[in-house]
Order: structure tokens, then C-alpha cells, then sequence
């Protein structure tokens, strides 16, 4: 199956102050470490859901073939930045793995084991000591959903049709980088250990 990566980074980081994108996780950007490890995971190809100033990404990340995609309102929340990068995506790819721009620590099996999961299902999500999180795979066959009114509030409501269905994967991984979400200065100074 050709899977996309698609990292949801257009959004304000407002409680964080800064770019999220932008914080390193060591010597790289959350958004370089975490496109590299969508393609180490098998994912072609890979996206980036940016907001403006897009120049700031361009200088800053290294991005090596990576795709930009520009989400010209991301005030419309999480679902706008994943419909943009639907859109973005040819015909021959059969699915895209999503994850959030500040989970800089999944590792290439967690997203390896999620796409793998995703054969015989129509989506599959990561789930880490009972609790689900990033990534989350959808199949081609849910990108109508995705981009339905139904989807409105996000993309839980398309999970949890697939769940009611039978046609979600829950898929135990031991990386807590699934459930991480850094939104604030004081998460990111207690992550960096500073």
C-alpha cells in the first residue's frame, strides 16, 4: 500500500508563545524530526500542513523532499489542515498516517506498526497503555468522510464510525511520543530537560 505522512503543524501555538514546528527535539526541528521519521516509517510521500509565514518554515527546517502545504485558515482547526492535505494527495496513494507537529518522539515502528495495521481496515490509531493518540491512519475510503460536514468537529467522529463499523485497528505500541502533547513553555522545558 503507498501511505502518505501528513504532520499537522499550521497551527497559532498560542499557550506555547512560538512556532511549534520550530522547537527542537535535539539537534533537529519538531517538523524535521518528525517528517523524517514518517519517511523512515515507510510513509511516500510526506507533507507538511504549514500556516503563514511560510518563509520562516523554508529557512528555518531542512524539509528534504517534503512537501509544503499551505493551509490559508487554520483557524478552522485540525480537520481544515488534514482536508488541505487530502486534497494535495494523487490517486495511487491508498492512505495517509497523520500526526501532531509537537510529537517529535514517535519512532519509525510506531509508524510502521500503524500502517501495516491499516491493511484489512479503513483506519488504524496508535494506542499507548490503553489511551489512543497519534498516528492515525485513514484508507482512501474515508477521505470522503474526512472532508464531509460529518467531520466538522475533526476527525474523532470518522474514527469512531469505523469503530461502530469494525473497521478501526487499535493498535498497542510502546512509545509514549503517541499520547505526548507539548502546549505549553513549561511542557516543552520539562521534555528538553531544561
Amino acid at each position: 500500500m503507498k501511505i502518505a505522512g501528513v504532520v499537522l503543524a499550521a497551527g497559532a501555538s498560542r499557550r506555547m508563545g512560538r512556532r511549534k514546528a520550530l522547537l527542537h527535539n535535539d539537534s533537529q526541528t519538531f517538523l524535521d524530526s518528525l517528517c523524517a521519521t514518517l519517511g523512515a516509517g515507510g510513509c511516500d510521500p510526506v507533507l507538511a500542513v504549514v500556516a503563514e509565514p511560510v518563509l520562516e518554515i523554508e529557512e528555518i527546517c531542512r524539509l528534504d523532499g517534503v512537501q509544503l502545504v499551505l493551509n490559508p485558515d487554520p483557524s478552522r482547526g485540525q480537520i481544515s489542515s488534514l482536508r488541505c492535505a487530502l486534497l494535495r494527495l494523487s490517486p495511487e496513494v491508498d492512505g495517509a498516517i497523520v500526526v501532531l507537529v509537537d510529537q517529535a518522539t514517535i519512532r519509525p515502528d510506531t509508524v510502521r506498526a500503524v500502517r501495516r495495521a491499516l491493511e484489512g481496515h479503513d483506519a488504524a490509531v496508535a494506542q499507548y497503555r490503553g489511551r489512543d493518540g497519534h498516528p492515525a491512519c485513514f484508507g482512501r475510503a474515508l477521505f470522503d468522510a474526512l472532508q464531509s460536514q460529518a467531520a466538522e468537529g475533526g476527525a474523532r467522529a470518522v474514527i469512531a464510525a469505523c469503530e461502530q463499523s469494525g473497521r478501526l485497528c487499535r493498535v498497542g505500541v510502546d512509545d509514549p511520543g503517541v499520547v505526548r502533547n507539548l502546549n505549553t513553555p513549561a511542557d516543552y522545558e520539562s521534555f528538553s530537560g531544561g
